[in-house]
């Protein structure tokens, strides 16, 4: 007689497990993220609000490496507890998370403040180089997140790994470039509110960029 199959080996059942965690790993970021929601009600967008936004925003660092944490671990076939995994990473990756976000508020708050001035000197055809120093401060910020998401190295590590990768592996390079952009311009153009509920999409076509970054560095640092 044939073994009947367990239904939670079954495609559907997989499938529909998966896309229930990534629900349950929305709202999670979402209610990590209320601060900021609430905040932009209340804050006129401007450049005498610029560290407060920023300040603020920084909270968006530890919601995502925890989103993304959690991701990987919903595809290593842990279904279960979605909810308490997520804050459970938020609150590992926390500390970490704002000590990267810190610096990267303060340089590119400079670099706006900057720019807005120097666009109504003569000096403006330095602004290029100003955008330039930008992308290359951002890549290396999402880099270091992303990395943090996976691997628990200490903090320099992951700085120094990020500035490899970006300088080894610039298609990736290039591809999260083009996604950062992409979610930049969804958020400013079309729908803020609703693209905070697209970053799980975002999240997923990160971390399948990533796979051979994660992959290479698992083998190269932690066997």
């Amino acid at each position: 007689m044939e073994k009947q199959k367990d239904i939670t080996q079954g495609k559907t059942y997989i499938l529909a497990s998966k896309i229930s965690s990534y629900i349950v790993i929305e709202l999670c970021f979402l209610l990590a993220i209320l601060p900021i929601i609430i905040s932009s009600f209340f804050i006129i967008p401007s450049i005498s609000n610029l560290f407060i936004y920023l300040g603020v925003g920084i909270l968006l660092s530890p919601a995502w490496v925890a989103m993304l944490a959690s991701i990987l671990n919903v595809q290593k076939k842990d279904y279960d507890h979605g909810f308490k995994n997520y804050w459970v990473r938020y609150r590992t990756n926390f500390l970490d998370s704002i000590k990267v976000s810190l610096p990267y508020c303060l340089i590119v708050g400079i670099f706006i403040i900057d720019m807005e001035y120097i666009q109504n000197t003569h000096f403006d055809w330095i602004l290029p180089l100003f955008v330039i120093l930008g992308i290359v401060v951002t890549l290396l910020y999402f880099y270091t997140l992303i990395l943090s998401a996976k691997f628990k190295f200490d903090l320099k590590s992951l700085i120094l790994l990020s500035v490899s990768t970006l300088l080894l592996d610039w298609k990736i390079s290039l591809k999260l470039l083009s996604y950062i952009l992409l979610f930049v311009t969804f958020f400013l153009m079309i729908s803020p509110s609703f693209s905070f509920v697209l970053v799980i999409f975002f999240s997923l076509a990160i971390i399948k960029t990533f796979q051979p970054v994660y992959s290479k560095t698992e083998i190269k640092f932690t066997r």
